[in-house]
């Protein structure tokens, strides 16, 4: 399968008063039951090429660690449309790169969703805040990007804080849908209430399978162009980059949580070095292997999962961890 991705950039547009535009988030709910466990999965080979033409007898699925039945879908035969959040780190350290990030909003549609799919947008630096709801409606997630680039203001970038806000959002979506959450900011929060291991938790509950385009200070500070931050002198933006080098032993929170769900984390300094990623995520979600099965009866908890591609040697298999199972709501007297 050859995959062909064209797009042409939107000329910038005047970005408008950050808080002037954007309502606050209003809190959704979880439903209760996991019917169908879907679990995308991704197979590629020497220097990451994505490996096609797997047959269902090819893969062997482990839940709980005992073989289990499944439905196979191929990139040919998904059925599922993608329900995809983009968040976007909007606190004043990430303005330099979200001079970068507000250009590739045109291509979420196309490149990601599909002709089927629909996307939202959230930023996130002191609170979560919905940019766009979720729509097919390519102009819409492309205003929504250019406002990326304006600030919530203040240091916090409370990521895991979002990452759940944005489950609990995907979590509304219909059940039959692939629920993806596409992080853009720095690789680690900046003061969360939620902890890590929660949004885990919620983020396996929803089956939502996490990526993230991860950018660092430190490096921003050298791609972006003095004309493009007319407010803020190359000394400022080296020092908060300098600044963040204090921070890198700390706990990488984008890592963990695409590692948990079967997602990858990539990494960008430029605005081409974005364009790069997500050609090669929408590449990913357009040709993954869908294994599904129902669970009906499965106990409340967390379940394991494991899936391996029988009598083929070097190749990786990303695939989501696990999944939770809800407890049932107690049936009215």
């Amino acid at each position: 399968m050859v995959f062909s991705f064209r797009h042409k950039r939107g000329a910038a547009l005047a970005v408008i008063g950050f808080a002037a535009l954007l309502a606050p988030a209003q809190e959704p709910t979880f439903r209760a039951n996991v019917p169908v466990v879907l679990v995308p999965v991704t197979v590629t080979g020497r220097q990451g090429k994505f490996v096609e033409n797997l047959k269902a007898e090819d893969f062997t699925l482990l839940a709980d660690g005992k073989a289990k039945a499944f439905h196979l879908d191929t990139a040919e035969s998904v059925s599922a449309p993608l329900a995809i959040v983009v968040a976007v780190q909007t606190n004043d350290i990430s303005t330099t790169a979200n001079l970068k990030v507000r250009e590739v909003g045109s291509l979420i549609q196309p490149l990601i969703a599909g002709d089927r799919g629909r996307a939202a947008v959230l930023g996130y630096g002191d609170t979560p805040v919905v940019l766009a709801d979720f729509t097919k409606d390519p102009e819409v997630i492309k205003d929504a990007f250019l406002r990326t680039s304006a600030s919530q203001g203040g240091n916090a970038a409370r990521q895991i804080d979002a990452v759940a806000y944005a489950a609990q959002m995907l979590d509304k979506r219909p059940p039959g849908e692939r629920k993806i959450l596409i992080l853009i900011g720095e690789s680690k929060d900046r003061g969360s209430a939620t902890p890590l291991g929660e949004a885990l938790k919620v983020i396996q509950q929803a089956a939502v399978t996490v990526y993230a385009a991860a950018w660092s200070p430190y490096e921003t500070a050298f791609t972006t162009k003095g004309t493009d931050t007319p407010n803020a002198t190359s000394d400022t933006d080296l020092l908060a980059g300098i600044g963040e080098l204090g921070r890198l032993a700390k706990r990488d929170s984008a890592k963990e949580l695409v590692h948990a769900t079967g997602g990858e984390k990539l990494s960008f300094a430029t605005v081409k070095g974005l364009e790069r990623d997500l050609t090669r995520l929408g590449e990913e979600l357009h040709g993954q292997y869908l294994l599904s099965f129902p669970a009906p009866d499965a106990e409340a908890g967390y379940h394991t999962l494991e899936v391996r591609v029988k009598n083929q040697h070097g190749l990786k298999i990303r695939a989501r961890d696990g999944f939770w199972v809800a407890e049932k709501a107690d049936s009215p007297k």
